[in-house]
């Protein structure tokens, strides 16, 4: 579902190519048959309420449309008592995971990731 967020509405223009609104719409075109699809608890998560989910790790990142809506995803979760941890990595753009070869920012959130994932799996 399209959240008009300020990060949205900042990182998502041609200043920004990573991921522009031109691009979403595009995404959302190829995902929806139809439009009231977006509604879907399954494509907007922010339309359900987490019951009984797992710990979350939100990564964001400081230039990303999709930055504030990830922020907010964690707290709707912790709202409804699931366990969520934000992280957002300043300095990067949207997918900068991708080039954890080559940015600090991006081995660091594979580390955080990993690190989750073996807390989980450590308390079971």
């Amino acid at each position: 579902m399209k959240i008009p967020t300020p990060s949205r509405l900042e990182y998502s223009t041609p200043e920004y190519p990573i991921l522009t609104a031109q691009l979403m719409a595009w995404f959302a075109a190829q995902y929806f048959s139809k439009p009231e699809d977006a509604l879907s608890p399954y494509a907007s998560p922010l339309l359900a309420k987490p019951q009984g989910l797992p710990p979350a790790l939100i990564i964001t990142a400081e230039y990303d449309p999709l930055r504030d809506e990830g922020e907010i995803y964690a707290a709707h979760l912790r709202q409804h008592g699931v366990e969520a941890v934000a992280t957002r990595y300043t300095g990067v753009t949207h997918g900068f995971i991708n080039l954890y070869p080559i940015l600090e920012e991006g081995k660091i959130a594979i580390s955080q990731i990993a690190a989750a994932i073996t807390h989980k799996f450590a308390e079971e």
